[in-house]
């Protein structure tokens, strides 16, 4: 079987990292598997053991550039013998739409609004999908199929890069800055995020980049705030030190990957009280419904109150649901069933 996945870039964010990791596993389970990153960018932390197909965008977003890249990717996948195509986000799934009906097409839902501001088009491209009959999958159990949140084929999870039993122990201690990690967009909510240095009176540290950039870095200005920005990074968790505490302010989220990476590396972290988050079973501490539970709850953590301590077995439990070899072994069996 000749697999090809399909993602927005080389990297960015969870997904691509995610879809990145699947390529390599499945390559490790006798399928022939190619990663196709549609527009380029700054290379993952993830090496490709694979093939890695050529990016075929540009900065250039006109119709003609469009029309030339449908005719690229076409021949591109055909290129490949491609038996399935892993369409992760909205340009995969449009441009799968032109793919020959011989090739079978699997759309993955990471998030509860995908499509963003292009409702219109996301409803039209997924109509067209269904009476195609690709196949949706999600990464989450509390995600829905958008738009007609019907449910997924199958559940496979988002990896994480290492293994379950592989994490360092969250130590408390006094905070002496506040860390955001993510895409720079509304549905994170950064400005949560400065609102909380500039009530503390604390550093931050902003790892990410989006569309919200540029009025961050005013607002940060505006106030004077110690606030430095870093832009992507491959692995931002090298760039923070003891004293650091994550804070996730999010309005929703698809699966949380930087909760599990926090956990993972071994940082503490303080989350938004959304039911994205609250299935995860941590103590109710770390969950914070507004800016003032969030500047409270940082003030508890300064005095080291172990209430937002997340047990160890807690962590050793979800981070096991995302063992690369358990997740492998589940889109393999889904991926044959499909053939």
């Amino acid at each position: 079987m000749r697999v090809t996945l399909v993602t927005n870039s080389k990297s960015g964010g969870g997904a691509e990292r995610s879809m990145n990791l699947l390529a390599n596993s499945l390559q490790n389970h006798d399928i022939t598997t190619s990663i196709f990153p549609l527009t380029s960018g700054a290379p993952d932390l993830i090496k490709i053991q694979g093939r890695a197909c050529q990016p075929i965008f540009d900065e250039n977003k006109s119709i003609r550039n469009l029309l030339k890249g449908v005719s690229k990717f076409r021949s591109e996948i055909n290129k490949q013998k491609t038996d399935v195509a892993i369409l992760n986000c909205d340009l995969p799934e449009l441009l799968g739409l032109f793919l020959p009906r011989k090739v079978k097409l699997v759309i993955v839902e990471h998030a509860r609004h995908p499509w963003g501001g292009r409702r219109t088009l996301g409803i039209l491209v997924r109509a067209i999908h269904l009476i195609r009959g690709s196949s949706f999958v999600a990464v989450s159990s509390h995600l829905r199929i958008w738009p007609l949140q019907f449910m997924y084929k199958a559940l496979l999870p988002n990896m994480v890069a290492d293994r379950a039993d592989s994490f360092k122990e969250i130590e408390l201690t006094k905070v002496s800055r506040l860390v955001f990690i993510g895409r720079l967009s509304k549905l994170k909510r950064p400005k949560v995020f400065i609102q909380i240095c500039k009530d503390l009176n604390l550093p931050g540290l902003i790892l990410g980049v989006g569309p919200m950039s540029a009025e961050l870095m005013t607002i940060a200005s505006k106030y004077s705030l110690d606030i430095e920005f870093l832009g992507y990074k491959k692995n931002p968790w090298e760039f923070l030190l003891k004293g650091d505490l994550v804070i996730v302010p999010s309005r929703s989220e698809g699966d949380g990957l930087v909760v599990l990476e926090a956990i993972q590396n071994g940082f503490p972290l303080l989350m938004s009280d959304i039911k994205d988050f609250r299935r995860f079973g941590f103590p109710a501490d770390l969950l914070c419904a507004n800016v003032g539970e969030f500047t409270e709850r940082i003030k508890d953590v300064s005095i080291e109150n172990e209430s937002i301590r997340i047990p160890e077995n807690t962590i050793r439990e979800i981070l096991k649901t995302r063992d690369k070899r358990i997740i492998a072994n589940r889109w393999t069996r889904f991926l044959m069933e499909l053939n």
